[in-house]
């Protein structure tokens, strides 16, 4: 089973978002499953052009320990939120969008990307700035 949760309107005036949550080997018929939906943290920011400009649809993703644990195309001003969880401490990594409204992004090692390192779960207003194209 998988569970996926519906913020409601005080969740989101407040901010909060949850990490869905799965659940194995449940037998069919059984009607006392729980499903307990776990908090989750969000890093929010904003991706930029060298220049200052934003960045629309960049896509933003996120690492821990080396793993992507999160990703999302940047909104028209260049803003993004991530869904990760507490206490995590991120890498971002920012790829520049090449065609507009399709998923066509610069490569992941692309010296115009934008990363930053020691990002924690949390974290509001960060700022990756994409270099200028070469």
């Amino acid at each position: 089973l998988s569970a996926y949760a519906y913020p409601s309107d005080e969740d989101r005036r407040g901010g909060r978002s949850f990490l869905p949550t799965r659940v194995s080997a449940v037998a069919a018929g059984r009607t006392d499953v729980v499903i307990e939906l776990n908090i989750a943290a969000l890093v929010r920011g904003r991706v930029v052009e060298h220049d200052g400009q934003p960045a629309a649809e960049a896509l933003v993703t996120a690492f821990a320990d080396g793993r992507e644990v999160a990703s999302q195309s940047a909104d028209g001003g260049g803003n993004f939120a991530l869904t990760v969880q507490p206490g995590q401490v991120l890498e971002l990594l920012a790829q520049r969008c090449l065609s507009p409204g399709a998923p066509d992004f610069s490569a992941p090692d692309d010296p115009s990307n934008a990363r930053l390192s020691g990002i924690a779960a949390g974290a509001e207003s960060v700022e990756l700035r994409l270099d200028r194209r070469r």
